[in-house]
């Protein structure tokens, strides 16, 4: 019985130029986060809804935030992916929507949040144009920082990236992929995503 040990290639979807040679750091990223549902008392709505309306204008400063450091030292097209997630959570129709659920169901804000950016995901999902259907991953983005202020957890992804490293990941986030120690990042390989993703740019 042979002990040799077989090597195997994976193909994928080239993103960027070049190649990297290192060792793998598999980044599982913080978790599924715990979405609590539950009904909410007659008469405590308003109490809910500013809870969300909360926790939206923490998420508005987290991205304020986000973007002021990256004017400082990314390029232009870097900046206008979160401030497309500055426009995701502006969005009347879907803070509307998210409300709507929390008054006329009577669901905590987590579960809200969470049906009104699946709903709003689906809708994305079912378009033809790829450049629209990457932005699911958007969506996704938002959502889980919204959902983070909503439940207490901290907003930085825990990393544990501390060596020149090719990062490899089921998917990724574009807030997760921007808050990697670009000095340890030697490369990315990811499961998901496409050549139009966010995700893609800033790892490019």
């Amino acid at each position: 019985m042979s002990s040799k040990r077989q090597m195997k290639t994976l193909v994928g979807l080239a993103t960027a130029r070049g190649f990297a040679i290192g060792p793998a750091f598999i980044y599982r990223g913080d978790g599924r986060l715990p979405i609590p549902e539950y009904a909410i008392d007659s008469g405590r709505e308003e109490d809910e809804v500013l809870r969300f309306r909360h926790a939206l204008t923490d998420t508005k400063r987290d991205l304020e935030n986000l973007i002021s450091v990256l004017r400082d030292r990314s390029s232009s097209e870097e900046v206008r992916i979160f401030e497309c997630h500055q426009m995701i959570v502006e969005d009347e129709l879907l803070i509307n929507e998210i409300e709507r659920y929390i008054r006329e169901r009577r669901i905590n804000a987590e579960s809200a949040v969470n049906r009104a950016m699946s709903s709003a995901r689906a809708t994305f999902e079912r378009m033809n144009d790829a450049y629209f259907r990457e932005r699911v991953r958007d969506l996704d983005d938002v959502c889980r920082r919204m959902l983070k202020h909503l439940l207490g957890f901290a907003s930085n992804p825990h990393l544990e990236l501390k060596s020149p490293s090719v990062v490899i990941a089921n998917d990724l986030t574009p807030s997760e992929t921007i808050q990697l120690p670009r000095e340890y990042v030697l490369g990315f390989a990811t499961d998901g995503g496409s050549t139009t993703s966010h995700v893609a740019l800033l790892a490019r």
